[in-house]
């Protein structure tokens, strides 16, 4: 195997070999011997991850391989006590089943972070689709790892984008540099308050979803900017079967709840923040 690795690597025209030269050296200074797979990916990591290479590691976790940051509150809740948003997860779980027997259900993960609503949408078998957005490129980084650790690449589609009404360039925070460490509550930031900001491409649903009657299972974390992504995706919601599970805070709840009305959606749950929402009678829902 290891010299299939070598042919495979030499056909690309030496484009991996620093990385894999670089690899060997890790293992070198960790006392370990490693193969070109092995070395290739301590590599990437290296490299990837300097800024916080100390606190990344491998785990095991919800039954899941995970690249996980201990600096991370997200991440340090899994490592520490093996769940995150246990009792939102669970009651998600069991409105998806209403749409166990039918076939394309879409599952949306808005605001991914490093996938865990994705990976837990994919081992339902319920989706035929399932769509992640993340806006932050470190977050996206930590996202196309755990689809990859746990073979779903395939099965994912990832979008680099901060979901909006408009289809756009705007600014979202650097999680590196959240002053509390809580690297998935980053989201759309002005400019003008001088935090350590990216630009990334923003996109509405509507621009990319055309169709209805369709069955969607939304998740929705933006930390404030619910309103503007509801906006964007007005047509999806009002032309198509909707479970949302959707966090909204106490200053955006007087925009948020009222909009969501208006898009005929009704509220029949909440656990803390998160909020769920639907426009399936109840007979469906056995609620």
């Amino acid at each position: 195997m290891g010299g299939l690795w070598l042919r495979f690597i030499n056909r690309l025209n030496g484009t991996f070999r620093p990385l894999l030269t670089f690899g060997y050296s890790i293992a070198d200074r960790a006392g370990r011997k490693t193969g070109p797979a092995r070395a290739l990916l301590a590599a990437v990591t290296e490299r990837l991850t300097m800024p916080f290479k100390k606190d990344l590691d491998l785990y095991s976790c919800l039954g899941f391989t995970l690249l996980l940051d201990r600096s991370s509150i997200v991440d340090a809740s899994v490592i520490q006590y093996g769940e995150w948003e246990a009792a939102q997860l669970d009651f998600l779980k069991c409105l998806m089943e209403v749409y166990r027997s039918d076939k394309e259900n879409i599952f949306l993960d808005i605001g991914a972070y490093w996938g865990l609503y994705s990976l837990v949408a994919q081992r339902t078998g319920i989706f035929s689709q399932i769509l992640a957005f993340e806006s932050d490129r470190h977050n996206l980084a930590q996202l196309q790892s755990s689809l990859l650790l746990n073979h779903v690449s395939g099965q994912v589609t990832v979008f680099h984008n901060a979901v909006s009404h408009t289809n756009d360039i705007i600014y979202v925070m650097d999680s590196l540099g959240h002053p509390t460490g809580n690297r998935a509550g980053v989201g759309v930031v002005d400019k003008s308050l001088g935090l350590p900001t990216a630009e990334v491409a923003s996109i509405t649903i509507d621009s990319l979803l055309h169709f209805s009657g369709r069955n969607l299972v939304i998740k929705i974390d933006v930390e404030g900017h619910e309103q503007y992504v509801l906006a964007g995706m007005a047509h999806t919601l009002r032309n198509n079967h909707v479970i949302m599970q959707i966090e909204v805070f106490e200053p955006q709840q007087a925009a948020v709840f009222p909009l969501l009305e208006t898009l005929g959606l009704r509220q029949i749950h909440h656990i803390g923040f998160d909020f769920f929402y639907t426009n399936i009678s109840p007979d469906v829902l056995g609620l």
